[in-house]
């Protein structure tokens, strides 16, 4: 039995060689494609988070002590440039979740969607099972705070005012 000629085995494997050369072309540029767009738009949106900025216009309840059928109320303003959506704002009385209260975004703004200037003010009359805050005109040394924590994890806090 005879084998392949010297030239014939040569072309066979340039061949093989160039084959797997663009297999492992193209397996390279797909994972490298992936891992930078995967890393861009996590810079763009870490970026974005960064950018993020709100503060506390007002927090004060209506009656001191703020007891059940006071009426609480929070305002937060967008102060960044990125938009970001204040429905999902969760609110603390003294590290305890504060829930129920009513809101809503100031004219011309759009709550999920809130624009650098932007208010949204949120109320609630206060229950008995509601977390019941200290007042800083009954007690200035034991006062509460307010806080607020938009969907990004930023926070602000502000003292009630009664």
């Amino acid at each position: 039995m005879k084998g392949i000629s010297e030239v014939i085995a040569i072309i066979l494997i340039l061949m093989i060689v160039i084959a797997l050369a663009a297999l492992a072309y193209t397996w390279f540029s797909g994972i490298f494609g992936q891992i930078t767009s995967t890393a861009g738009t996590n810079i763009q949106n870490t970026a974005n988070t960064m950018n993020i900025q709100f503060a506390i216009d007002a927090a004060a309840c209506s009656a001191a002590p703020c007891a059940a059928g006071s009426t609480l109320s929070m305002t937060i303003r967008n102060t960044g440039q990125p938009h970001f959506d204040a429905t999902k704002t969760s609110f603390y009385i003294d590290g305890k979740p504060f829930t129920g209260a009513t809101c809503t975004a100031s004219a011309g703004c759009n709550a999920t969607d809130m624009a650098n200037g932007c208010a949204y003010a949120c109320t609630k009359t206060t229950v008995a099972a509601d977390p019941v805050p200290k007042c800083q005109s009954t007690n200035p040394a034991q006062s509460s705070t307010m806080k607020a924590v938009i969907a990004s994890g930023l926070e602000q806090s502000d003292i009630i005012v009664c």
